[in-house]
């Protein structure tokens, strides 16, 4: 019966430190691994590790039993891709090796996340940690505390309203508005909104995000597909609409941050709908300009946004009108605002009854067909 003494370093310090590639097999090359490790970085609790996992061989051959010791390295930035990396790595160790059971020789609670992968491809017997006694509880806390950050649900509760709430009061601390409730400190505005740029960026993992969109869009020009160029003019254009709306907002007079707000929003809606329609017409000429297709499911959202665009524009009208004129009736309100509304919903009727009737239309040509 062979046993696999598996060591492991998820964060892949080895790789980083020595430029050691893994898996590396061996008690000799382990052990090498081990003292080069060691020379780098003295401090580094993984060195301690890797020569427990040493010593665990040790142990098993004196007893008379078949074993060997290997040490897998991860991926710096954890997560999937240390995960994925680890369990490649594992699949070659394991055709290499053919062990019957294995003992996992980790150094942190993190390391130990990859056992259910390990457990799925071959028996483990054992488990053992072996930290150096000063770093234990801080590196099982730290751990436990990014596991908790990053939870979805948490990122979301948590993470996301505090990047934004850095970001706003940097924002106001750059510029000093609105006067008297935030401090001019422009030093501090520029910390407030990198923090709050990298929190937020973490925390909805912009990044991964934008090399997923950079991916479809060198697919989508490939293919010679219109919507990326209009999904691009889109941003620039929603760019654009909110500095005229800090404009709009710095030009007007008001004495409330309330009524500030409610003047940006108000700003903004036509920018809103102008980007989702350019986003929807580029996804309307896509299929009619390359199948001669014609998705008028398309055209009914985009004459919703434009509804929805009026209800909420003569909302924040009446709204401004409340928080500007003190003892106002609904009576009283601008006609602007029930023009809006009513025109809203005049346009989002209208839209659903002329797609009925197309749809309706294409299915009965359909049948005769």
């Amino acid at each position: 019966m062979k046993t696999l003494v598996l060591c492991i370093d998820r964060d892949n310090d080895v790789g980083e430190k020595t430029g050691l590639g893994s898996p590396i097999i061996g008690r000799k090359a382990v052990l090498d691994a081990a003292i080069e490790l060691g020379l780098k970085d003295p401090e580094e609790s993984d060195t301690n590790a890797i020569l427990a996992g040493i010593k665990t061989l040790d142990t098993l051959k004196k007893e008379g039993k078949e074993a060997e010791v290997v040490l897998i390295c991860g991926h710096k930035y954890l997560g999937e891709k240390a995960d994925r990396t680890i369990a490649d790595q594992l699949d070659k160790v394991l055709d290499q090796i053919r062990p019957d059971r294995a003992i996992l020789v980790s150094d942190s609670a993190s390391d130990e996340a990859i056992l259910p992968v390990l457990q799925s491809r071959v028996r483990v017997d054992h488990v053992r940690r072996f930290v150096v006694r000063q770093t234990a509880d801080w590196q099982d806390k730290l751990y436990i505390l990014m596991e908790t950050l990053s939870d979805e649900k948490v990122r979301a509760l948590i993470w996301v309203p505090v990047a934004l709430i850095m970001l706003f009061y940097g924002t106001f601390a750059l510029f000093g508005w609105p006067q008297g409730a935030v401090i001019h400190d422009i030093p501090l505005g520029i910390l407030l909104v990198l923090l709050g740029g990298l929190l937020l960026s973490r925390a909805m993992k912009l990044q991964e995000r934008m090399m997923t969109y950079m991916t479809i869009l060198r697919r989508d020009m490939r293919t010679a597909k219109f919507s990326p160029i209009v999904s691009l003019v889109a941003m620039v254009f929603l760019l654009f609409g909110t500095f005229f709306s800090y404009e709009a907002v710095l030009n007007q007079q008001w004495s409330e941050t309330a009524v500030a707000i409610v003047l940006f929003c108000e700003a903004i809606i036509p920018w809103v709908v102008g980007a989702l329609q350019f986003k929807i017409y580029g996804e309307f000429l896509d299929p009619y300009l390359r199948h001669q297709r014609v998705r008028w499911s398309l055209l009914l959202v985009a004459l919703q946004v434009v509804a929805v665009g009026f209800i909420i524009y003569g909302t924040l009208r009446g709204v401004r009108a409340f928080l500007t004129r003190s003892h106002l009736t609904p009576s009283q309100l601008p006609f602007e605002t029930f023009a809006f509304i009513i025109g809203g919903i005049t346009i989002a009727v209208a839209g659903t009854v002329v797609y009925r009737y197309i749809r309706g239309r294409l299915v009965k040509n359909q049948s005769k067909g």
